[in-house]
């Protein structure tokens, strides 16, 4: 059975609602519980309302691509991102200061993740699964 547009944006977000806010293409200070915004650089932090891009890695984990403030809010997947294999979603959310534990077990209290998250586009894998 295939899984619906409904469905798959339902489990995108739940798959993205908590996730810190940064990543390995995302400016982020998790002292500072703050996030760059991925075009002007702008610092966001708690309590702000941000658009973010993202891609399920190898259909395993989802990754931050770029996190925007309200002023540079991206709206599609296509606008935003380049066109890969995997799945590809752009979401609206408010950072929440929610801590993280990193993978090495260090707590960072003040750390922002994406809260009350909202999908705006979504881009199934765009190749023919055999």
């Amino acid at each position: 059975m295939t899984e619906s547009t409904a469905e798959a944006e339902s489990r995108v977000a739940r798959a993205v609602t908590g996730m810190v806010a940064g990543g390995y293409a995302v400016d982020f200070d998790l002292a500072d519980g703050a996030v760059a915004c991925s075009q002007c650089g702008a610092t966001l932090g708690a309590g702000d309302e941000v658009t973010a891009a993202l891609s399920c890695y190898e259909g395993h984990t989802w990754e931050l691509y770029g996190v925007y403030c309200a002023r540079h809010e991206q709206q599609s997947v296509t606008a935003t991102m380049w066109p890969t294999t995997d799945e590809q979603s752009v979401v609206a959310a408010t950072l929440e200061p929610a801590g993280y534990h990193d993978p090495r077990g260090d707590h960072h209290p003040d750390a922002v993740s994406l809260g009350g998250v909202d999908v705006l586009d979504y881009q199934p894998v765009s190749y023919d699964e055999q």
